[in-house]
């Protein structure tokens, strides 16, 4: 009760400020918190269960059960953090993404025990005791985690965009678990949870095919355009770096081969023939608008304009899904 109080306080804090209800940020810690608080009583029960199977174990399956007990408290956890934040993510970033599920089984000991590494090596740096071997199992570690970053990023089928049948899926979901919860019939609720399991995957296959299948269009700060399409993309308009950084931590998660670079003789656009090898190079001064059939999307003063308005650039990077049919969604993305 005490801890519910507190983040009401916190919540009451937030919204003396109106537009705190339009941070995606606020929003998705907010109901993180509540989803964590939710779940508390569950997860300790689980686990409970778990290592009390261990006192009459030899020490390899005691460790088996810690491990298992780590294992399913993870996925319960996330399970329920990602559970209350689906329709945020959904409004927020027209997608909902199931990486964390996984992501959150290697990264989370992963990332404690780099930063544990961080903060002793920055302290033997002081200390004038640092190491060569120090210095490399950072690395090590550092590498590693970036690494099943990345991998993980560009598991396609994790992601799923909320398209209508998404919508369909999730609104059917939820209305045959409300009509079991209302019989009260633990049978229909094991049958419930069985046909959504095969709903998500079937919908996440559906929409990994959809995006493979479809154009992507990334349109970054300054008017660099990266068009993908399946593993290969074009670059055009590449002058700034902060778009060439962007641009490669797309091209690397996704995997991709650069097909055709459209020079415009800048540092950054050198520094990207430099790092992909492109099939062509072809020299050009800017571009002003891109084209799909009847889908056309122009870069005026500074904004990605499109049939349907414009979007400020400024504020962040956009990401244009095109479909075979012409139609498509278009998103805010972070950091490319």
């Amino acid at each position: 009760a005490d801890t519910l109080n507190s983040l009401g306080l916190a919540v009451f804090l937030l919204c003396l400020n109106p537009f705190a209800v339009l941070d995606a940020g606020a929003v998705l810690s907010v109901l993180s918190v509540l989803a964590i608080l939710a779940s508390n009583p569950y997860h300790a029960k689980i686990k409970a269960a778990i290592m009390k199977h261990k006192k009459h174990s030899n020490p390899v399956s005691k460790a088996a059960f810690r491990l298992l007990a780590y294992v399913a408290g993870s996925l319960v956890m996330t399970g329920a953090i990602l559970l209350f934040t689906l329709p945020a993510m959904a409004v927020f970033f027209d997608y909902v993404t199931f990486a964390a599920l996984l992501a959150n089984i290697i990264l989370i000991p992963l990332g404690s025990l780099a930063t544990v590494l961080a903060f002793v090596t920055y302290l033997c740096i002081k200390l004038h005791l640092i190491s060569v071997w120090m210095i490399s199992a950072c690395r090590l570690v550092f590498g590693i985690l970036l690494s099943v970053v990345r991998r993980i990023g560009a598991l396609d089928a994790l992601t799923v965009s909320t398209n209508t049948l998404m919508l369909l899926a999730a609104a059917g979901g939820m209305i045959l678990f409300a009509f079991c919860f209302i019989k009260n019939n633990q049978q229909l609720l094991k049958t419930a949870a069985v046909l959504s399991v095969i709903a998500l995957i079937a919908t996440m296959g559906y929409s990994a095919y959809e995006r493979h299948t479809s154009t992507r269009v990334l349109i970054t700060e300054h008017g660099a355009v990266l068009v993908m399409n399946q593993d290969r993309a074009d670059v055009y308009n590449l002058t700034a770096f902060e778009d060439y950084y962007a641009m490669k931590q797309m091209v690397l998660s996704d995997r991709l081969h650069i097909r055709t670079l459209y020079d415009t003789s800048k540092g950054a656009s050198k520094r990207m023939i430099q790092t992909f090898s492109a099939e062509e190079i072809i020299p050009m001064s800017s571009i002003d608008g891109i084209f799909f059939g009847e889908t056309e999307i122009h870069i005026v003063d500074g904004y990605a304009v499109d049939a349907y308005g414009s979007i400020d650039l400024s504020k962040g990077a956009v990401l244009y899904t095109v479909q075979r049919d012409g139609t498509y969604q278009v998103r805010r993305v972070e950091n490319g």
